[in-house]
């Protein structure tokens, strides 16, 4: 019993290692495929391997998936609200929202949407709101419909600001 907590054990430290290693890296589309690829060996092991082999592994391994795509999505939400201060500064500035995201001063200096690499997608519903959002995990424009609203977790990531 002894040897297999231990082989149980190695296996889901070698798996961790993998993870928290891309997790420290720069969060990319390229970065989430490799923790996908991981992911995906994770399952295969668990589906796999004897009935009484990797016993921890198989139990306690796949709740590492949902972390990930969780920790990819907060640095998303991060990255979506940092865009919009410097909406807000340009609100502030000209007492109206840009029309595109173009006209703000530090444009090539705004972060990419990690999802598509390339800038977030910005629509200016008046001059009193506006949506920023992200393509999400699904890698489609839908418009900038909310995960909440879809009830589909891949739907885009929005920030909707509205001061009327």
């Amino acid at each position: 019993m002894y040897y297999l907590l231990t082989w149980d054990a190695e296996l889901m430290l070698k798996y961790h290692r993998k993870l928290i290693d891309i997790h420290s890296k720069e969060r990319s589309l390229d970065n989430l495929r490799k923790g996908e690829k991981i992911h995906l060996e994770i399952e295969n092991i668990r589906k796999n391997s004897y009935k009484f082999n990797y016993y921890l592994f198989k139990m306690l391994m796949p709740g590492l998936k949902s972390m990930s795509v969780k920790d990819f999505d907060h640095y998303v939400k991060i990255s979506l609200a940092q865009t919009a201060m410097q909406i807000e500064k340009y609100y502030l500035k000209n007492r109206k929202y840009p029309d595109t995201l173009k006209e703000l001063s530090n444009y090539k200096n705004l972060l990419l949407d990690p999802y598509s690499e390339k800038p977030f997608l910005y629509k200016k519903i008046n001059n009193k709101s506006y949506k920023l959002y992200s393509i999400g995990r699904n890698l489609i424009d839908d418009g900038g419909v909310p995960i909440t609203l879809n009830k589909n977790k891949d739907q885009d990531i929005v920030f909707f600001i509205n001061k009327e």
